[in-house]
């Protein structure tokens, strides 16, 4: 009983040794994916708050501070990768490979399609082709009059072919007229209220409006009185 309990204890002590030797211990190492070095990269020690960045070489020293003997790097897209340090080795070489799955994290805005997301901040309201299709009207502005909070329209003329409303996104915003216009982007083209209430009403497959300063962050000052965004219709497969 005395040698077991002898060798418990001598057991204990080594692995003691080995944890503080194993602080302390300096690792170096690159982390790269198939297309070359990977910059930003996080590399951080297992079980610890320890972590260091790579360089622009995709280059990394840290200095180990537990006896978890592992190494966990991750990147935005990448999967999440954990290493083991070898005894006698203090030079790891990591290769990523891009998660896919992961993509949905990333938002594209501004002038590009941008994914579904489940938080959004900022006021948007949105209508689609089928809800003004059968508005008997040639004008966009005027089909959308009243079907869009804080979408406000008006009718300058009923002269035929010059009808279009003039419209204002949470109303007034300037003394200037010219100043007080949103921005229009169809499929992320500028136009103004002419070529606006040129386009066909039934080619129009969604318009979205936004109507806050936030619109400022992705289209700068002209988005400050509101966006008019507008999807045409697209061909798509089958009959």
């Amino acid at each position: 009983m005395r040698k077991l309990l002898l060798y418990v204890c001598i057991l204990a002590l080594v692995l003691d040794v080995q944890a503080v030797l194993a602080q302390g211990r300096v690792i170096t190492g690159t982390v790269r994916d198939q297309y070359g070095p990977l910059s930003g990269a996080t590399v951080t020690e297992a079980g610890t708050k320890n972590s260091v960045p790579t360089n622009n070489k995709g280059e990394f020293r840290i200095v180990l501070k537990g006896a978890a003997g592992k190494l966990v790097i991750s990147y935005v897209n990448y999967v999440k990768q954990e290493v083991a340090i070898k005894r006698g080795s203090d030079n790891i070489d990591v290769k990523l490979e891009q998660n896919t799955s992961s993509m949905d994290e990333v938002t594209v805005t501004g002038f590009g399609q941008a994914k579904p997301r489940t938080t959004m901040t900022g006021a948007v309201s949105s209508i689609n082709a089928k809800e003004i299709e059968d508005i008997p009207t040639s004008s966009v502005q005027n089909a959308l009059a009243g079907r869009l909070p804080g979408f406000v329209a008006v009718q300058r003329s009923g002269q035929p072919g010059h009808d279009a409303s003039d419209f204002f996104i949470r109303g007034v915003n300037s003394l200037n007229s010219s100043g007080s216009t949103p921005l229009i982007l169809v499929d992320d083209i500028e136009y103004d209220y002419d070529q606006l209430s040129q386009i066909n009403v039934n080619e129009i497959e969604s318009i979205t409006i936004l109507k806050d300063a936030s619109s400022t962050a992705i289209y700068g000052i002209k988005g400050a009185n509101g966006v008019l965004l507008v999807t045409t219709k697209r061909g798509v497969a089958g009959r």
